[in-house]
């Protein structure tokens, strides 16, 4: 009997991998083992070289040599990363994708342990992991753990950008059967933008598993364009809100957005209202997490007056004549993200533990 090429074929692995480079000495080489020694063998690396000139092609045609499951693609010219890492998405075969970045490691269980919750949650569409922060050396400067279930993670993307990029894994087709490509428009917010349109297909968490080192220097591009970055993000966040927040609110808060986005700095008496006509919604929406909203809420009001310059002692006395109820949670976000908050008193204890230990059939933002 003759068997058909459809019979014949290799199945798909269970993971692509899909990376664009530009001119990624000297870090190249150890991010790209840090996924070949992954604990979940069985995947595709796909890269995309986005005309480099520094050797990179050489270390990746001879990676390629050495592994099978390494494809390389070249561009003649630098497409910039969106488009770069489209031509990588439309080569993909398996049902989940994964980013990885030319200066990050993923540490080894990293694959695994995102494909079996995602094999776990068919309705979570897109997620994220918890990062180390590394020097050029590969020091770790800072650990985030950013355990954070489908409400927070939509709460947050009103704002900014919810996740750390190169810790996504995705679906490769959404519910509705589409592939969903990064925006060539967005500038430097392509991830935001892609977090923000995923959401109107599905879930989105974010594990309380470190997973990944994240280097950070002076070159990485989220330093070299920042303000560029802000300015897109803005167009993306108001979008997000208009959309998801009644129009009484969304108005409420365009003195916030008028400091936070445009660092204009505007009246703490009207940047503490609008917040507060948020948090009242807020709280009728998602009860469960009353703590985690009003210290999320306080956090971004003083974010939002660092932005605009103003220091320590400024922006306790906004607090005081302006958002005197606000600075009980300040307080306790403070000493909770220095790990100062005794654990049954961290407002996100339990969202990291339940999605730790998490099951089928998570709660979700839809749900509640």
């Amino acid at each position: 009997m003759t068997l058909s090429p459809a019979e014949t074929a290799a199945p798909p692995p269970a993971v692509s991998v899909v990376m664009a480079v530009h001119n990624g000495l000297p870090y190249l080489e150890q991010a790209l083992r840090s996924i070949l020694d992954q604990t979940l063998r069985d995947i595709e690396i796909i890269i995309v070289d986005d005309a480099s000139t520094d050797g990179t092609g050489d270390i990746l045609r001879r990676l390629a040599a050495e592994d099978a499951r390494i494809r390389v693609m070249t561009n003649e010219t630098n497409l910039r990363l969106p488009a770069s890492l489209n031509r990588g998405l439309k080569s993909a075969t398996a049902p989940l994708i994964a980013r990885m970045d030319a200066d990050d490691i993923s540490l080894p269980t990293r694959l695994r342990v995102q494909k079996d919750f995602m094999d776990l949650h068919p309705e979570v569409v897109l997620l994220g992991a918890s990062i180390h922060t590394i020097d050029r050396q590969g020091k770790i400067l800072r650990t985030s753990v950013r355990g954070r279930d489908s409400v927070a993670v939509r709460w947050l993307a009103r704002f900014n950008m919810p996740l750390t990029h190169p810790t996504f894994m995705f679906r490769r087709l959404m519910p509705n059967g589409s592939t969903q490509y990064y925006s060539e428009e967005a500038g430097y917010a392509e991830d935001y933008d892609y977090v923000v349109r995923a959401l109107q297909h599905g879930e989105i968490f974010s594990l309380p598993d470190v997973l990944l080192s994240y280097r950070t220097h002076d070159i990485s591009i989220s330093r070299k364009n920042w303000r560029e970055q802000q300015q897109h993000a803005r167009d993306i966040a108001m979008r997000l809100q208009a959309c998801e927040l009644p129009d009484e609110v969304f108005q409420a808060l365009a003195p916030f957005r008028q400091s936070y986005y445009d660092l204009e700095p505007a009246s703490p008496e009207k940047i503490f209202s609008g917040l507060r006509v948020m948090l009242s919604h807020d709280l009728k929406r998602f009860p469960s997490h009353r703590s985690w909203l009003k210290r999320q809420t306080a956090q971004l009001a003083a974010t939002t007056f660092l932005r605009c310059g103003r220091q320590k002692g400024a922006i306790l006395r906004a607090f005081l004549e302006s958002g005197r109820d606000f600075l009980p949670a300040l307080g306790l976000r403070y000493l909770e993200t220095r790990r100062l908050l005794p654990l049954p008193l961290r407002a996100d204890a339990s969202m990291q533990r339940q999605i730790a230990s998490a099951g089928p059939a998570m709660p979700t933002a839809s749900q509640q």
